[in-house]
């Protein structure tokens, strides 16, 4: 069985913010299962009510952005964790955006990538500019299984990710002419490591104004082009990586 699966996806972050809007645009477009992250405790709470449609695996994580959330979020989170089959994410590090704190960064990813493996699930992991670091702290914590999204580290950084346990994903901005380090690095994914993701509503594909996850199989098309493969042999190993990734979750 394949089909396509965008593998990160902000349904609640797409207007109208119902969700179930988006959902349902990407279900008439073909896409048969969307691995969608929460990012902050304020949208847990949707992302599980649209994992009662069987094409949704939900994520729930803090988002280093959202670091300075009051109150207690990781009992929070452990509960919705633990309440509904689920993937740790998106979490990470981001040294590019301003008046984030880095040691309040560091620590929240911790606590989540030790949760994430004491549960035995897989997280899905932003990193902007701190790669180094993060290689670090995956090393000393993080779970067998992980997606680094929107992947945009070296090329010669992969194989060292990957030992580690990483899958890796592109959304459509690979698309743009300027992209040349980022094809690189596509390139030297491991044929069953790759993913891809419309990381909808952020980094369209050129000629659109923001991203949506009905244009998936348009991305993937052009990753295919990228690679020089077959779109549709390429969709079926995106199916079967996911499977790598998801496990359960994928066959619920």
């Amino acid at each position: 069985m394949d089909g396509y699966i965008d593998a990160h996806v902000h349904l609640p972050d797409i207007a109208p913010h119902d969700g179930w809007s988006a959902l349902a645009a990407a279900k008439a477009a073909g896409v048969r299962r969307l691995v969608v992250c929460g990012t902050r405790p304020c949208d847990w709470a949707l992302v599980r009510s649209l994992a009662a449609d069987e094409a949704v695996i939900p994520c729930f994580g803090l988002h280093p952005w959202f670091t300075t959330e009051p109150g207690d979020w990781l009992a929070e989170l452990r509960d919705y964790l633990t309440a509904t089959p689920s993937a740790v994410g998106e979490i990470g590090l981001d040294r590019a955006a301003r008046g984030l704190d880095a040691e309040q960064q560091e620590a929240a990813f911790v606590a989540q990538l030790r949760l994430a493996r004491e549960l035995e699930r897989p997280a899905m992991i932003h990193c902007v500019r701190a790669w180094g670091r993060l290689v670090e702290l995956l090393e000393a914590h993080g779970p067998p299984r992980f997606l680094l999204h929107a992947y945009a580290g070296a090329p010669d950084l992969v194989p060292r990710l990957a030992r580690l346990g990483a899958w890796f994903s592109f959304a459509g901005s690979i698309l743009n002419p300027w992209r040349e380090k980022a094809w690189a690095a596509c390139r030297a994914v491991p044929a069953e490591r790759l993913l891809v993701e419309t990381d909808a509503p952020a980094l369209p594909s050129p000629g659109h104004d923001e991203s949506r996850p009905e244009h998936l199989p348009e991305v993937v098309a052009g990753i295919a082009g990228l690679l020089g493969e077959d779109p549709d042999q390429l969709r079926a190993r995106l199916w079967d990586n996911a499977h790598g990734l998801l496990g359960v979750l994928l066959t619920r």
